[in-house]
């Protein structure tokens, strides 16, 4: 005890890698062959900060979203690391080929400044050395965090919260806050430069204890005004010394104001209360049936915390019903630590979107940047981290009277029993984490070449990098812009063109990223878009030579079979392919249409209501041109249709002449806007004669590629199944802005609006 009592840290700091080794030790040895998640945003993680310390520079990642640059940031390439190992890389010693194995290093180790930190917070409330330790790996190893090492790599550093908490108590302990202040700032930045969430997470935590110190001490007229401007401007200047440094840095001038999820990924009650992990899931889930719990809002805080909430809550009713109510707001509890409890309770409401979800959410119309971080959840740490060191400390004040009465056997195999518990939840956490990585996840990557490298194997068949100027990947993705968002269908193709881009430095002409322009979303996505529509980005493009298109699997949507018919095989092995593809293959055929047209004009079948013309002779089309609509910048013509808010009710009614069993083709063109995360959702149903539903669709068009200008043609493919049917289309959402509405028989071509100076319509595309 006197060697513990003597080197705490020393002992802590050893006990900390001890334990890291004998729980990672497998993938300790061999940090640089795991990749904790080749799939999603973790293939992403991993790819970034590896692509941009061999090919990077500055404050832009070119490895995505070609031939445009992105801001760094949005990249999540934890750039205060990224940038050194890219000088590193530049002018010291090659480190190119091992950045998967610095990140992995980075996330496990992590956890021994978060052991620290929470060893100091504890002694800081006068906890004894032994049990400070027990409790400070404990909590440390239970950490919510550690679900991160499977995605989310800058969000899995674990000493965030501890740090900046640490921090506060010696700021507002201190005689001279003001070089805590400064510490703080850096600190703050620091994790800033990390992931930017980790700033807006500060603030509210500071600007939460803050609040609470205040309603504690005002009407006691305890304020010490100077802790309390030393607070306020730890909350602040990091926030504007950032949004300075934004403004100087990030040339995005489009991006996304209302991303999707600030009303969908919160806390929530079973996701602080309830574990979602073995040994006590079964058990939870008799509570919450067999919903999983959201995933964002997971802060778990443990069996043992979980009975200091139940304690705390019988406690507060016996206050309530005696109106105790001093004792509710100052708790029995050292200065600091009965904020700090408050303040995590502020936290956490706002984590489950407290009150925003209560008729509050207008707020946000005034601070619209509060929904950048839409991932309410994470605010949640910061609950975890305090109530957790609050229970140890309810527990060890349980201990210490159980010990003065004479029971002190008792107390020591009570502790014993919740540590024991405590433990078992973290190791099985934990636990759970590694055999995942090592069972599914690849620990035989070829990311850096060694044994697949698509240099030599260009090179074997005759083809240089420089041959190309980007990489196109199949199955195709684009996410980031919140407009647009078709995500990767399996893990491979996203794998594969990672992997091809950091290999032959060539970039991608999609994005994974974490923020993006919309404008720029909507072009690269007008690739894929169907053959009647001019693909506007190859005007951007700085030459003619052809694309490096990366395919992976054997199943491809109609339209990426459409490009790869268009392309030359290069290479293939198994479900991996190279191919070849010229520009060309993005013509559009807008040129043939109208010498079609010409050609068969006289021999089409012209009808007068609507007015078009067709390739069937019977009347069988529904057209809404909308030129009475309320909306002026139309798609085409003169106006469009614009509703605020609700249902727009596109069609209503029964298909003229319509064929049971007939194959029709709805679409509708749908206004972009960068003020809602979703375009409307577009809303099928089909009716009987005894009115009731026989079909119905309801999807959001935000996956949907064929884009003219800032619009997107939203379509479904639907079956009559007899004439007499009714048949509701509408548009369901905020800011609706519809144009040029169709249904057609599949069957069928149809011409509409004819206007020779302007153009014309054919199937409902614009053919100028």
């Amino acid at each position: 005890m006197k060697l513990l009592e003597k080197y705490p840290i020393t002992i802590l700091l050893l006990f900390s890698i001890g334990i890291t080794f004998l729980i990672w030790g497998d993938v300790i040895w061999h940090l640089n062959d795991y990749l904790f998640a080749p799939y999603g945003d973790g293939m992403k993680n991993y790819y970034a900060p590896a692509y941009y310390v061999k090919y990077g520079g500055r404050l832009t990642f070119n490895g995505m979203g070609y031939p445009y640059s992105s801001y760094l940031m949005y990249a999540d390439p934890m750039p205060i690391i990224a940038v050194p190992l890219h000088w590193i890389n530049e002018y010291l010693f090659g480190i190119e080929n091992y950045t998967i194995g610095i990140i992995n290093f980075v996330m496990l180790f992590s956890i021994i400044p978060c052991i620290l930190f929470l060893f100091l917070i504890l002694r800081h409330y006068r906890l004894p050395v032994w049990y400070a330790i027990i409790v400070a790996l404990l909590v440390a190893h239970l950490s919510p965090q550690i679900h991160r090492i499977l995605g989310h790599f800058g969000l899995s550093m674990t000493a965030f919260v501890p740090a900046i908490w640490y921090i506060l108590l010696r700021q507002t302990t201190s005689s001279r806050p003001y070089r805590w202040v400064l510490l703080q700032i850096i600190v703050i930045l620091f994790f800033t430069f990390i992931h930017a969430y980790y700033l807006l997470i500060a603030a509210v935590f500071i600007l939460a204890y803050l609040l609470v110190y205040f309603l504690q001490y005002y009407f006691k007229k305890q304020v010490n005004w100077r802790q309390f401007t030393a607070l306020l401007l730890t909350a602040i200047l990091p926030i504007v010394v950032f949004k300075i440094f934004q403004i100087l840095t990030d040339p995005t001038t489009d991006m996304h104001i209302s991303p999707y999820g600030f009303f969908v990924y919160h806390a929530e009650p079973r996701t602080i209360l309830f574990s979602r992990e073995v040994p006590l899931v079964g058990f939870w889930k008799t509570f919450y049936s067999n919903h999983t719990p959201k995933f964002e809002g997971y802060a778990y805080i443990g069996f043992t915390a979980v009975l200091v909430v139940l304690f705390t809550l019988i406690k507060g009713f016996k206050y309530v019903v005696k109106r105790q109510w001093s004792k509710i707001i100052r708790p029995v509890l050292p200065n600091n630590l009965r904020t700090a409890i408050w303040a995590s309770v502020v936290v956490l409401l706002y984590s489950m979107c407290i009150p925003f979800e209560q008729g509050f959410a207008f707020v946000l119309d005034y601070v619209p940047q509060i929904k950048q971080f839409r991932a309410l959840g994470r605010f949640a740490w910061i609950f975890y981290y305090i109530f957790t060191v609050y229970a140890a400390f309810y527990f060890y004040l349980v201990f210490r009277r159980m010990s003065i009465e004479g029971v002190r056997k008792i107390a020591v195999m009570m502790l014993f029993l919740l540590f024991s518990l405590w433990a078992i939840e973290g190791y099985q956490m934990i636990k759970a984490k590694k055999d995942y990585i090592i069972k599914v996840n690849h620990a035989d990557h070829d990311f850096y070449g060694q044994t697949t490298n698509y240099n030599n194997i260009l090179e074997e068949k005759g083809y240089k990098v420089e041959d190309f100027q980007a990489i196109m990947v199949f199955p195709y993705f684009n996410v980031g812009s919140e407009k647009i968002y078709v995500t990767e269908r399996g893990s491979g193709g996203l794998y594969m063109g990672c992997k091809a881009s950091y290999q032959t430095g060539l970039a991608m002409n999609s994005t994974f990223l974490g923020r993006y322009s919309i404008s720029r979303a909507m072009k690269m996505g007008q690739l894929m878009s169907d053959t009647l529509i001019a693909k506007e980005i190859l005007k951007d493009y700085p030459n003619d030579k052809p694309l490096l298109l990366v395919a992976h699997g054997k199943k491809f949507l109609p339209d990426e079979e459409r490009i790869l018919k268009k392309a030359k095989l290069i290479y293939q092995k198994e479900e991996e392919a190279l191919y070849e593809l010229p520009l060309s293959a993005f013509n559009d055929n807008k040129e043939q249409i109208k010498l079609q047209f010409a050609a068969q004009k006289d021999s089409l079948f012209r009808f007068q209501t609507p007015n078009y013309w067709s390739t069937d002779s019977i009347n069988n089309v529904v057209i809404n041109h909308f030129e009475d609509g309320n909306y002026a910048d139309a798609l085409f013509g003169e106006k469009a249709l614009q509703q605020e808010a609700g249902e727009m009710v596109l069609f209503e009614g029964k298909i003229p002449n319509a064929k049971a069993g007939q194959l029709y083709l709805i679409s509708v063109w749908v206004k972009s806007d960068d003020k809602h995360a979703a375009f409307p959702d577009f809303s099928y149903k089909q009716f009987n004669v005894e009115n009731a539903e026989v079909a119905q669709i309801y999807y959001d068009p935000k996956d949907r590629l064929d884009i003219y200008k800032d619009w997107v043609r939203a379509d479904h493919l639907i079956t009559v199944h007899h004439p007499d049917n009714r048949i509701k289309i509408s548009l369901v959402g905020d800011n609706i802005i519809a144009d040029e509405f169709m249904i057609r028989p599949l069957d069928s071509n149809v011409y509409t609006k004819l206007q020779e100076e302007e153009g014309f319509l054919f199937n409902g595309y614009v053919i100028d």
